[in-house]
C-alpha cells in the first residue's frame, strides 16, 4: 500500500493512495517468474502492471526481461496534464505507456556485472528504441562498509530521445545489526535533441539543448524485530541546462514500513508515505 502527496507540474496538487500486489515464483533452478499489478484507490482509471523473468544461462550469467504497462500510474502523471516534451503542450492526463527491457548480465568478478539491454518504450514522446551498457561494482571495505561505483552509457536506435552517459557512486553502512544507512550520487549527461518535424521555433527551445542531471538518494532503515523495518528515503534529482534555461528540480521525501515473513520468505508488504514535489 503506497500514499503520495505532492505539487505536480505548473503546482498541480497530487493525492493517491494506491494499493500493489506481487508474485515472484522459482520455476525452476534456473528460472524465475515474476509479476507485479498497482491500482490507485481513488483514481480507478490509473493502474500499472508489470511481468518479468530471468533465466541462468551459467552460474555468473543470466538473460532477463520486463514487460510494463501503465496507464498514469506515476508521480507526474496523476497531475491533470503532463506537458510534452517535444511540443510543450498540454497533455490529457492518465496517458497510455508501455515499456519493455530484454537484456543479459554476468559476474565477471566478485561483485562487479557487466549488463548490456535493449529497451523499448512507447509513451507520449511516441516509441523509442535504446541500448543501454554498463557496468556495476561493490567494493567491501570492511564487514560493515561497502562502496558502489557504476557507469553506463545510453545510445538511442530509434526516436527522438536523447544519448547519455551515466556515473554513479554510492556507500552502504551497518553500524549494527538494526541500522542500515545508504547515499547513493548520480551525475549524467544527456545529450541534445532535435524533435521530429521540428521547427525553427522548437528547435530553438532550451530544454531540447544537451543538459547536467544530479540525482542524489539517501536512505535510513531501522529493524524493529525479525520480520518488520521502518525506512526513511530522500530522492532529489537536479537537471542543470546551464545558461541557455532555468534548472529544474524533483525532491521526493519517503516514510514507509516493510514486512518480510523470514520464517518462510512467502510474504513481503511495503506500506509507504510519499511527499514530492517539482518545480
Amino acid at each position: 500500500m503506497a500514499s503520495s502527496v505532492g505539487t505536480g507540474l505548473a503546482g498541480v496538487p497530487v493525492e493517491y493512495t494506491a494499493a500493489q500486489l506481487g508474485l515472484s515464483v522459482l520455476a525452476t533452478d534456473r528460472w524465475r517468474i515474476g509479476a507485479r499489478w498497482s491500482r490507485t484507490l481513488n483514481h480507478h482509471e490509473h493502474k500499472r502492471a508489470a511481468l518479468g523473468t530471468s533465466y541462468r544461462l551459467q552460474e555468473k550469467t543470466r538473460l532477463f526481461g520486463r514487460y510494463e504497462w501503465n496507464t498514469g500510474l506515476s508521480s507526474v502523471a496523476t497531475s491533470a496534464t503532463v506537458t510534452d516534451p517535444q511540443t510543450g503542450a498540454q497533455v490529457a492526463s492518465p496517458y497510455r505507456s508501455d515499456a519493455f527491457v530484454f537484456g543479459l548480465d554476468t559476474e565477471y568478478m566478485e561483485d562487479g556485472t557487466l549488463y548490456s539491454e535493449y529497451r523499448m518504450c512507447d509513451a507520449i514522446s511516441a516509441r523509442q528504441a535504446q541500448w543501454a551498457n554498463g557496468i556495476r561494482n561493490i567494493w567491501r571495505l570492511s564487514p560493515r562498509l561497502s562502496l558502489q561505483t557504476g557507469a553506463e552509457h545510453l545510445k538511442v536506435l530509434d526516436g527522438t530521445d536523447r544519448s547519455a552517459t551515466a556515473i554513479t557512486t554510492g556507500i552502504q553502512w551497518q553500524p549494527n545489526e538494526r541500522w542500515q544507512l545508504a547515499n547513493r550520487l548520480e551525475w549524467r549527461h544527456t545529450g541534445g535533441q532535435r524533435a521530429a518535424g521540428a521547427t525553427a521555433t522548437t528547435q530553438a527551445d532550451p530544454y531540447l539543448s544537451g543538459y547536467d542531471g544530479w540525482l542524489s538518494t539517501i536512505s535510513l532503515s531501522r529493524k524493529l524485530n525479525r520480520d518488520w523495518t521502518a525506512l526513511v528515503r530522500n530522492y532529489y534529482l537536479l537537471n542543470d541546462f546551464g545558461s541557455s534555461a532555468a534548472k529544474r528540480y524533483e525532491n521526493r521525501f519517503q516514510l514507509g514500513f516493510a514486512y518480510r515473513d523470514t520464517d518462510t520468505n512467502r510474504v513481503n508488504t511495503l506500506f509507504r508515505y510519499e511527499y514530492w514535489r517539482l518545480a
